[in-house]
């Protein structure tokens, strides 16, 4: 079961909650990104750009995918190639849920999730955990010094429909 609030676009993010594992016991199961080349993707001049993975944070409980996509500021109508983020978060992990590097997971990268980068770990102990992760797309623009990174809704943007983002998640598993 799965339950989805927010917009991963706009400040504070948008949460995605999976529950209810029908069956609980698993000797190994993980959730992330789908296989690359369908990594995370976002742009904010309307075309999708690839988001590579950078690294696992805050006490392995932050994946971050980060690029960079072209953006026309309608101020002065300049082309800027800014740094675009994906942060996943575990919010209030249970006990041993967190992400770790998809490459120490033995045949998921490489195998099935080659490239991927990161994968929650959902069943630590061989028991599926119930867990939220939050999603979070934003833009470090020249013209929000010194902020650093904003969210996409906060882009200021020349016409609607430029601002793009796409994760696709899935399951894996061991028998």
């Amino acid at each position: 079961m799965f339950n989805f609030s927010g917009d991963s676009q706009s400040a504070g993010g948008a949460d995605l909650s999976l529950f209810s594992f029908s069956p609980t016991t698993w000797t190994a199961l993980y959730w992330g990104s789908w296989t690359a080349p369908s990594n995370p993707t976002a742009g904010l001049d309307g075309s999708p750009h690839n988001l590579p993975f950078v690294g696992i944070s805050g006490g392995d409980t932050i994946a971050t995918w980060q690029g960079t996509s072209p953006w026309t500021n309608p101020g002065d109508m300049m082309v800027y190639v800014v740094p675009i983020q994906l942060t996943v978060t575990l919010v209030t992990p249970p006990s041993g849920v967190v992400w770790v590097d998809s490459t120490t997971v033995a045949g998921l990268d490489p195998g099935a999730g080659t490239g991927i980068g990161a994968v929650v770990n959902v069943a630590p102990s061989g028991t599926a955990q119930d867990f939220t992760v939050k999603f979070e797309y934003k833009a470090d623009i020249p013209t929000d010094d010194p902020t650093g990174f904003i969210p996409f809704s906060s882009v200021p943007q020349t016409g609607g429909g430029l601002t793009q983002a796409s994760f696709s998640g899935a399951f894996y598993s061991q028998p």
